[in-house]
């Protein structure tokens, strides 16, 4: 028995052994892999930075050097890029850094990522300190009476110099937060109460409660999404900060952020066709996309959390806690493949699902034609939206707004229409090859634009074609929201004389274009263990007016101005960072069209808009958006807040009514289109939609008016 125990000891001790060199083994194992892959990522990172700024130096427009400027430049946007309201570092941090503030040009030339590696070091070092603070903040009431304010202006604030001082700063953060929901929840209760006067009111206390324990969860959420974004995605920022030095539109895309550009460029993806978002850890969907394969399957809901995803038949993997980028990358997929998920319904039930990917069309993102109305004068204008120069660049036979907007414009002329209101409103432009066919539509032959490569070198891109699609009066609405192709678009037609811009006073300002450098295609095999590295939007030309002067910065002024909520808040090219300036060159010759009296035209718009009230109260709004943007220190005692809430919202009573102003117009759809739609009914439903909203669209009436009157 003595000699059985004793073996059994020796057994257990050997296993011990066993056991701890196994342990010891598969740690020094993974060590070797956490090492390897850190070695991996930066020698990914050091290739990376050194393609990214011999590209800006061989390719950009402008010929910026890398020197102390630019240095110091980068310095100031990358810290800011991470923690904009300095909530995050501390001042010390800030000085450690700044031994690099004058040789970030010399460590990119050199292929030395030191200045990026320190701060991200102190980031990560900082943000995990902070995961204490929602907690010990939001478990105690907050002091609703102390008199303290918030300096929500970032530009006027400072970084503090303890974690003591940067607590408080958090805590002002969350006790400004709070307050605005409590204010928010008490107001909302007041209401109830004039509607219902059972209803109790709840205490401010409670309702205090309440609120807190609902920002703990919130923030709690926040840090846990923010813990997921690792070193790669913050080396992105680095390298866009480098980028963003020579102009605002050079960008660094990531494989991932390279792929979702195309599909908004070209509207159109291969997935399930569902919209998703990340809630507690979960992925949820929020919307199904009407017509996609999602809808088709019919099991998939709005509101159904996705658990796992399964290629075919491959084994599932699990996307709780996933970052939503990662699984979103999982569940598209190629055309005709199958993937399954195993989703949980709101009432708690599991269920498989599997579907059939194909492709989605985003049917937002193309040109619509509607036919605005006026029943007892049985004037007709037609109507076109296009929310960006869209174009398929992966497929030759893939959609492109210049064949679209051809097929609209001949539609809108089987109907009849007696001139044209062309939306351009938040275009933010897209293809030039497209912007320049489209206004072909509209002349016989003549330049459009003129572009200007970083050699100097001057090319006229104009129309060849003869024919002339639409040959009718032509109003183009824009706003601060108008950039790029739609700027050349205006530009064009106002500098023919073909038609009337309306809109706010100035257009965006983007006189330049890009260009795409795919990495993968430009380095050779030797580096394909590092490959997808991504790709470059670069700036490589800059657009001219034909008659000579740049759109950059100046964006295109409306010959008639109608008022909006920003008129006064500055927007645009002009307010980014390290935009290029305005120049001009010589006008290419072109003849002027004038087919009215546009002066005249644009007086008797002028005079209609001055005696109308509702762009009167328009005007009044916008000098009181421009009010509330200049007020950027809040209150943090409740009553002073209230105070200041309700000023705000007898203010805002006075312009309720522009949210309720319906247009006079009958707004139509094509019944080319309807006829085309008949078997589809959601397909019909949603266009139906769409024109029934151009309704709340007032600034139509106007445009109708001026379109009419040319």
């Amino acid at each position: 028995m003595l000699q059985k125990f004793n073996l059994m000891i020796m057994n257990n001790r050997n296993f011990k052994i066993k056991k701890t060199i196994l342990i010891t083994v598969l740690f020094v194992f993974a060590i070797g892999i956490m090492a390897f892959s850190r070695f991996y990522s930066v020698q990914r990172d050091k290739l990376l930075i050194d393609v990214v700024a011999q590209s800006l130096t061989q390719f950009h427009f402008q010929k910026n050097k890398f020197d102390d400027e630019f240095s110091k430049g980068v310095f100031d946007n990358f810290l800011d890029a991470l923690d904009r309201n300095k909530t995050i570092f501390l001042k010390q941090d800030i000085e450690s850094f700044k031994k690099h503030q004058l040789l970030i040009d010399n460590q990119i030339s050199e292929k030395d990522l030191q200045f990026f590696e320190d701060v991200n070091t102190v980031y990560e070092m900082r943000f995990k300190e902070l995961e204490t603070y929602f907690a010990t903040i939001l478990d105690q009431p907050f002091d609703m009476a102390k008199e303290e304010f918030l300096e929500t202006d970032d530009e006027k604030t400072q970084y503090v110099s303890t974690e003591e001082e940067r607590f408080d700063k958090w805590h002002q953060w969350l006790k400004y937060e709070a307050i605005r929901q409590i204010y928010n929840r008490n107001d909302a209760q007041l209401k109830e109460k004039e509607k219902n006067d059972s209803i109790t009111l709840k205490s401010l206390e409670n309702t205090e409660l309440e609120v807190r324990t609902k920002l703990k969860k919130e923030y709690q959420d926040w840090f846990h999404r923010l813990e997921k974004y690792d070193r790669n995605d913050r080396f992105s920022l680095y390298l866009n900060t480098i980028t963003g030095y020579f102009d605002p539109h050079t960008n660094y895309f990531s494989p991932n952020d390279k792929e979702s550009f195309d599909i908004s460029m070209s509207g159109q993806l291969e997935g399930i066709g569902a919209t998703l978002q990340e809630s507690e850890g979960y992925v949820k969907v929020a919307n199904i996309v009407a017509g996609g394969p999602a809808w088709k399957q019919g099991e998939l809901k709005a509101g159904d959390l996705i658990l796992e995803v399964a290629q075919g038949n491959d084994e599932s993997v699990s996307v709780i806690d996933m970052r939503l980028d990662n699984a979103v990358q999982l569940i598209r997929g190629k055309k005709g493949t199958v993937v399954k998920l195993l989703i949980k319904k709101p009432d708690g039930s599991l269920q498989k699902i599997a579907i059939v990917r194909d492709k989605v069309v985003i049917e937002e993102t193309y040109a619509r034609s509607a036919i605005l109305e006026n029943t007892k004068a049985g004037e007709k204008v037609g109507y076109i939206n296009l929310p960006k120069f869209y174009a398929d660049f992966q497929q030759a036979s893939g959609r492109r707004s210049s064949v679209d907007i051809k097929k609209e414009l001949e539609k809108l002329n089987k109907e009849g229409v007696q001139s044209l209101i062309f939306d351009l409103r938040d275009n933010t432009g897209g293809s030039l090859a497209d912007v320049v066919e489209m206004f072909g539509y509209f002349i016989t032959t003549g330049p459009v634009v003129q572009v200007k490569d970083n050699r100097g070198q001057i090319k006229v891109h104009e129309d060849r074609d003869k024919e002339v699609v639409f040959d009718k009066p032509l109003v183009v609405l824009i706003n601060e929201g108008s950039a790029s192709a739609s700027e050349i678009f205006a530009a064009a037609v106002q500098d023919y004389g073909r038609g009337i811009i309306m809109g706010s006073p100035y257009s965006f300002g983007k006189g330049t274009v890009q260009q795409f450098l795919d990495f993968d295609q430009m380095l050779n095999s030797g580096y394909n263990q590092y490959k997808p590295l991504g790709a470059l939007k670069i700036t490589i030309q800059k657009f001219y007016r034909i008659t000579g002067g740049s759109t950059q910065l100046k964006g295109v002024a409306s010959d008639i101005v109608l008022a909006d909520a920003y008129k006064y808040i500055p927007l645009g090219e002009r307010e980014q960072y390290h935009a290029m300036p305005w120049d001009e060159i010589a006008k290419t010759p072109y003849t002027e069209l004038q087919i009215t009296d546009i002066k005249k035209i644009i007086k008797k718009s002028e005079k209609r808009i001055s005696q109308d009230t509702l762009y009167s109260l328009l005007e009044e709004n916008a000098l009181r958006m421009k009010q509330i943007k200049d007020e950027t220190n809040f209150p943090l005692n409740y009553s002073a807040y209230v105070k200041l809430m309700t000023t705000r919202n007898q203010q805002y009573e006075k312009f309720k009514s522009l949210n309720q102003t319906k247009s006079f117009l009958e707004m139509k759809a094509l019944e080319s289109d309807l006829t085309a739609l008949a078997a589809d009914s959601t397909k019909t439903k949603i266009l139906e939609q769409w024109v029934s909203s151009l309704k709340k669209d007032y600034y139509l009436d106007e445009a109708y008016k001026v379109a009419i009157d040319l």
